[in-house]
């Protein structure tokens, strides 16, 4: 970061807003220890309270709440306008310049480059002149499912963030690794992490089942490819399946999973409830054809649960290679 007079005059104090549209349960933990910090004034602007209030979660397909806090230990503000909705764009654009105006930074983070609030956050920092970056965890080019014809836009788009940016914060070393190869000024990969006071490993030892048990956690969407989790279950008779998460996905996958008892759907499970699953779980399974990252690795691994990770994965390399703390699977057969 550049050293401005803003800073001086605050005696060395950095002040630092990060704009994103909605709380999140895995920025919480981060946006609290930045506060805490005596060389960081943190403050986090939002667009709307989704996750901390009750929302439609078009993945999920249901309300969703989260039951962590997601608006303690740090200062934030809220523009109050929804993410759905064309009309809301340029109302969120007017918003976030509005609220940024106001405030004399030294940095400005974005959560990714494309939304109508990262777009006027880093058009007020280059006007400003203030550093920015955004934040990251994509592991390649690419925009599933565009037409091909237009799929040059968001990978030209990304090249553009990425040079233009003072930095990218990245969710893994492979994510890192990929910005610096399109042209990035500086990359942090820093594994995001979770509340220690939610996950964590029970003292008590694992029960001796003679089955194998494992979890799958995720929302229920195609290319999640839990389908290829209760093949292989319904193909053994000492693996049991539990899979947590709801989704469009979910009725196909309960009629391929019809009549094994050894397969059980528990719905769509909270944060502080999850831990329990993780405990019960032997490995927590991660089979998808493309996962930027899988922030439920790092939550397993936090419960002392091993993983099963498809090799796309971005925490395929941090989580297992790294830490050692699962197996890569290498093609669909395997799994």
């Amino acid at each position: 970061m550049k050293s401005s007079s803003s800073r001086r005059a605050r005696g060395g104090t950095v002040r630092v807003v990060f704009v994103t549209s909605h709380p999140v349960q895995y920025s919480a933990p981060l946006f609290r220890a930045l506060a805490a910090r005596d060389d960081v004034r943190f403050e986090a602007i939002f667009r709307c309270l989704d996750g901390a209030e009750s929302y439609h979660d078009s993945g999920f397909g249901e309300l969703v709440q989260w039951d962590t806090p997601l608006l303690e230990g740090y200062e934030w503000t809220c523009c109050g306008i929804p993410r759905a909705g064309w009309r809301q764009q340029l109302k969120a654009f007017r918003g976030i310049a509005r609220e940024l105006r106001g405030r004399d930074c030294d940095a400005v983070v974005v959560s990714g480059y494309r939304s109508a609030e990262s777009i006027s956050a880093i058009a007020t920092a280059i006007i400003k002149r203030w550093d920015w970056y955004f934040v990251a965890d994509s592991i390649q080019l690419g925009a599933r499912g565009w037409p091909v014809v237009f799929r040059w836009l968001p990978r030209l788009g990304l090249r553009l963030a990425t040079r233009g940016a003072a930095g990218v914060f990245c969710m893994s070393s492979r994510s890192a690794a990929f910005y610096d190869s399109i042209g990035a000024k500086r990359t942090l990969a820093r594994v995001a992490t979770v509340d220690p006071s939610v996950f964590f490993p029970s003292p008590a030892a694992r029960s001796d089942a003679t089955e194998l048990r494992v979890l799958a956690v995720a929302r229920m969407l195609d290319w999640k490819r839990l389908d290829l989790l209760i093949r292989a279950t319904s193909g053994l008779d000492n693996i049991v399946l539990r899979l947590v998460g709801a989704g469009p996905e979910r009725a196909r996958l309960e009629e391929l999973a019809a009549g094994n008892p050894r397969i059980k759907f528990v719905g769509m499970r909270n944060q502080r409830e999850l831990r329990e699953d993780y405990l019960w779980a032997d490995v927590l399974a991660i089979s998808s054809d493309h996962e930027p990252f899988g922030m439920v690795a790092v939550e397993a691994a936090f419960c002392g649960t091993p993983v099963a990770v498809d090799e796309t994965a971005g925490s395929a390399d941090d989580i297992v290679l790294r830490a050692g703390a699962g197996w890569l699977v290498t093609d669909v057969a395997k799994w």
